[in-house]
């Protein structure tokens, strides 16, 4: 919505909060997993459509350069999509939002799954029983 506003005072109050919904609303759909199958799952549906869209536009952006100038090459734009490094992408810079999605939502469940590990050897009983192992 914050791309099809002329108005100045719609675009930046749209712009001011509608990123930080999306991760709200991925924390609140959030499921606790362990971290190996969470980072499968994750790249299976978010890193394969990032790189798939990316090489597809890529493919795209050589076809359409016979018809427009660009000041980055086709190399420089796959290199681009391979390192997120998005200077090098004027074809395809809509698609930031999956990398930095991918490790942010991979962070926090490996937060998530420490912060239980570390719980769970701080309770009073597992700390008896452990002592009275050794």
């Amino acid at each position: 919505m914050g791309h099809i506003y002329s108005n100045d005072t719609v675009y930046h109050c749209l712009y001011s909060f509608h990123m930080q919904l999306f991760f709200m609303a991925a924390g609140y759909t959030y499921k606790e997993k362990p971290v190996l199958q969470d980072i499968k799952r994750r790249f299976q549906t978010i890193v394969v459509p990032y790189f798939s869209f990316g090489l597809l536009l890529l493919y795209w952006t050589v076809l359409e350069r016979r018809f427009r100038e660009s000041s980055v090459t086709p190399f420089e734009s796959l290199i681009g999509l391979l390192r997120c490094q998005y200077s090098y992408l004027d074809f395809n810079v809509h698609l930031w939002f999956l990398p930095c999605f991918f490790m942010t939502v991979v962070l926090f469940n490996v937060m998530v799954n420490s912060e239980r590990k570390i719980d769970n050897c701080n309770k009073p009983g597992l700390r008896r029983r452990r002592l009275s192992e050794n």
